[in-house]
């Protein structure tokens, strides 16, 4: 019964997101919905589709990039073997915190864990961006250049 009732509630949300984005085309603003997802999860810990939008919102609607990503593991813990949390959590990390050491575990278990070839080929092509970004990082000199090491503008 609790799964009807997520099904439900998720129904709602949905009608409430089509609304809400005919006045206002950034979604990711409608942080009433945060609620509506909250119970949705609870009711259902898989419903993957809440924790995913529940993300965006919390990290590009209230710009709380801690809760956004608590939210996205306590998704994850419930759906470790979600492709497209494990896939929300690398592009979080790489794109949005600036962390492509951190997002790689995810974007590998994102491929892994891919449904359908078109799925399967986003994912790759994500994981191949992440390390190429952990690849550049890496290649970086540790220590920042001295002052004298500076490039000079010229005048």
């Amino acid at each position: 019964f609790r799964t009807v009732f997520a099904n439900l509630l998720w129904i709602k949300a949905d009608r409430y997101h089509h609304e809400y984005i005919q006045r206002d085309p950034n979604w990711c603003n409608n942080k009433d919905l945060i609620g509506l997802l909250r119970m949705i999860t609870a009711l259902d810990p898989r419903f993957v589709e809440a924790y995913s939008v529940g993300t965006y919102i919390l990290m590009n609607g209230y710009h709380n990039n801690i809760r956004a990503m608590n939210y996205l593991m306590e998704g994850l813990e419930a759906n470790p073997r979600s492709r497209e949390l494990n896939q929300l959590a690398a592009v979080m990390y790489a794109y949005k915190l600036h962390n492509p050491k951190r997002a790689l575990p995810y974007a590998k278990r994102a491929v892994w864990f891919a449904e359908d070839d078109f799925n399967m080929r986003v994912t790759k092509k994500n994981l191949q961006s992440i390390q190429r970004m952990v690849k550049e990082l890496e290649e970086q000199p540790a220590d920042p250049p001295t002052q004298s090491q500076q490039p000079q503008l010229p005048r």
